[in-house]
This record gives C-alpha cells, sequence and structure tokens, in this order.
C-alpha cells in the first residue's frame, strides 16, 4: 500500500486489541450488569471502558483521522480514513460466560477497508489482514480450504434470531444444501472460514463495525465477502446506524450457489 503510515497503522490496530485486553478478561465471568441499548441489545460496562481505551489511543496517534465505535458513535465524519470498532464482539456471548466473543479493528480508507484485526482474548487466536497482504493467524500465514461443492460445505451464523423473517427462510434454503451448520460462532467464525476450518458465514442485520475488519481478513485469505446479491459491501462511516446482510465463502466457487440458495441470481 502508498497509503502514508500503512505500517504504523498496521501495527495500531493491534496494539489496541492488546491494550483493551485486560480489561475485557478482568470484566469476563465477572458478574456485572448489562443495560439494554435502545435496539434491545444488551451493552456492559466493559464495552463502554473498552471503546474509551481504544479511543484514546488513536487520538493520540491520530487525532485528524475519523472513529466509529459500537458504543460511542462517530466523530468525524468526513475524514478519508477511519477506525471501526467493537471492542466485544459478541457481547450475548460474553454476558453468558462463552468465550467465543471478541474485539474486533478496521482501518477505512475511502470507503475501502484497507486493515482488519479479530482478536479472540480467551483463546489468543489473533487473525490480521491487510490489503494486498497474506492473512495471518498469530503471525503465520492462513488460507481458505478448496470446496467445489455446496453440498459438502459446512455453514455458520451466530444466530437464527439476527435474520429478518423473510431473510430466515432464505438462510434454510442454504442451510438445506449444505452439509453441517453450526451456530453462536460470533466473530471467529469468520477467522475460522480464513484459516479453512469452515466454508461458509451467512448473517443478517449487520452493522458495519460487526463485519469491517473481516474484509480484508477473508480477502486475504483467498476468500470472498459480499452482500446477498454479490455485491460488494460498503463502508461509508456515515450508514453507521444501516444493517447489512453478509455473505463469505472460503472457496470462490461457492459463492454462486450460496447466492442461488439465498434467491440471488447475481
Amino acid at each position: 500500500m502508498t497509503i502514508s503510515n500503512f505500517d504504523h497503522m498496521l501495527e495500531l490496530s493491534e496494539t489496541l486489541v492488546e491494550a483493551v485486553r485486560p480489561t475485557v478478561l478482568a470484566g469476563f465471568r465477572s458478574g456485572g450488569h448489562a443495560d439494554n441499548k435502545s435496539d434491545s441489545s444488551p451493552v456492559t460496562q466493559t464495552d463502554r471502558d473498552a471503546e474509551i481505551i481504544m479511543r484514546k489511543i488513536i487520538e493520540h496517534e491520530y487525532p485528524e483521522h475519523g472513529i466509529l465505535g459500537e458504543e460511542f458513535g462517530i466523530t468525524r465524519p468526513n475524514s478519508e480514513i477511519f477506525w471501526i470498532l467493537d471492542p466485544i464482539d459478541g457481547t450475548k456471548s460474553f454476558i453468558a460466560g462463552k468465550p467465543t466473543f471478541g474485539s474486533l479493528v478496521a482501518v477505512v480508507h475511502k470507503d475501502r477497508p484497507i486493515i482488519g484485526v479479530i482478536d479472540i482474548p480467551m483463546s489468543g487466536d489473533r487473525w490480521v489482514g491487510a490489503a494486498d497482504r497474506r492473512t495471518t493467524l498469530k503471525n503465520v500465514e492462513v488460507s481458505t480450504r478448496p470446496c467445489k461443492e455446496i453440498e459438502s460445505a459446512w455453514l455458520c451464523a451466530t444466530s437464527h434470531k439476527m435474520f429478518t423473517s423473510n431473510h430466515y427462510q432464505k438462510f434454510c434454503e442454504l442451510e438445506e444444501k449444505c452439509a453441517n451448520v453450526i451456530f453462536g460462532t460470533d466473530c471467529m467464525g469468520y477467522g475460522l472460514l480464513a484459516s479453512g476450518w469452515l466454508d461458509i458465514v451467512c448473517e443478517d442485520t449487520m452493522a458495519l463495525h460487526d463485519f469491517a475488519a473481516h474484509i480484508p481478513i477473508i480477502e486475504g485469505a483467498g476468500g470472498v465477502i459480499t452482500d446477498w446479491a454479490g455485491l460488494p459491501l460498503k463502508i461509508h462511516p456515515t450508514a453507521y446506524q444501516d444493517r447489512y446482510s453478509v455473505l463469505a465463502v472460503g472457496d470462490q466457487t461457492l459463492l454462486a450457489p450460496a447466492l442461488s440458495a439465498l434467491g440471488s441470481h447475481s
């Protein structure tokens, strides 16, 4: 990449998830209180504290950059470079004591995610994706696995309840075509796909902070990630209140049959 300070931003992305890990781990299984936000999704004080830590670090290093976080919204919406933060992706798992939650960081340049980090504090797994570079897990390059037939594919999603009623029926059509399906993966599902352990991730009602980090990770491992029409996911921070349907495949030949099952002929 020819973007100024690209390598430093890549390093800083990992610094951010390392900085919040002690706070996140201290809050896990601590019995802390959870509130419900306006959309009825839960939030803990740990979510808020971790995002504040990330924001302070970015403000110190790049005060001119924009920031979009799940808990505190958007700052400097007209910036060319944006940081998109979700310090605890999978808050329901976090509250329930389930160790699949993760910390997400994305760097977006002119609406294109150029850096993505998925960090799973409880397992120590960390996937890092960067434009024009191979995705890594714990600093070792990874790649998606071949899977030429959808009938052999392993499918995952976080929860059947994340789908709108109409989209759930479409998801069930996709599920029927796949060999196996697992739920409850949170952001880890995208990392597992990048490492060749899963073949398809299909999710709905996703916010920008839920999936922006996954794009360079999936693409850098050889996979494809689109919306349910097969179109590139648009990452414009000012659209942070929008919700998206997301489809990721490890083997690119799975994209067409998966889209067909979801009712798209793109």
